[in-house]
């Protein structure tokens, strides 16, 4: 009997493949998609906020409801994260449904650590998502604001 799986959209720290590895033993990357009509922003962690006409890029994986559980807890769920499903757009261009954290809170930003906008950054160079959007990320980690950019 074949285990149930979910698709899951990594847009934070969970873009890092050998950060999930760790947390997900097994999970399987499918690739990369974008969030229509989201952005990125900084409220401490990484969170999306509905936006028109804005993306955010990320990582799917293939994860089991074990790994589910573990993310859970490594994401606070769910007090400091809650979960949704979503609409992303592969790099196939097919319009799938997957699950995404976004935070429970929904008020104010914050800068990140640097420590952890690095391990943002590294994670979307190990799946080739563009420096434009990169820089994006960089962009909304230094407004002076953390939202705005």
């Amino acid at each position: 009997m074949k285990k149930e799986t979910i698709i899951y959209f990594a847009y934070g720290v969970n873009l890092d493949f050998h950060g999930m590895q760790l947390r997900c033993p097994g999970c399987q990357p499918l690739g990369t998609a974008v969030l229509p009509d989201h952005r990125l922003v900084f409220r401490g962690v990484a969170d999306i906020e509905t936006t028109a006409g804005s993306k955010v890029y990320g990582a799917l994986y293939e994860i089991t409801n074990d790994h589910l559980r573990t993310l859970d807890r490594f994401e606070g769920y769910p007090r400091l994260y809650t979960r949704r499903q979503v609409q992303v757009v592969t790099d196939r261009d097919e319009t799938i449904q997957a699950t995404v954290y976004q935070m429970s809170r929904r008020d104010g930003y914050s800068p990140p650590f640097q420590g952890y906008l690095e391990v943002i950054l590294s994670g979307c160079r190990q799946w080739g998502i563009p420096e434009e959007y990169i820089r994006t990320i960089i962009g909304a980690a230094a407004a002076s604001h953390f939202g705005g950019y």
